[in-house]
């Protein structure tokens, strides 16, 4: 389990570029949570199964840029085998 939380350092280029220096741009990115799991079926490391997800919640910076408050989901799976 883990949480980000992410901001823009310098926003001026951005409100450059996007905006000619007509908006300001917060400096919010947004929050991402996620958590995963490692299965190991065996007592030996030869095979293994990793699973998670994480879902990200925009914040105003990136809202302002984008147009978009949509949150974000993401999820992955790997199975690795070692012979």
């Amino acid at each position: 389990m883990d949480a980000n939380y992410f901001r823009f350092v310098h926003t001026q280029p951005l409100e450059q570029v996007f905006f000619n220096n007509t908006r300001r741009v917060p400096k919010t990115i947004g929050l991402e949570i996620g958590g995963g799991v490692v299965y190991k079926p065996f007592i030996v490391n030869n095979i293994q199964i990793v699973a998670g997800a994480s879902v990200f919640n925009p914040g105003s910076g990136l809202s302002a840029l984008t147009q978009d408050t949509r949150y974000l989901y993401t999820a992955f799976s790997a199975i690795t085998v070692i012979y």
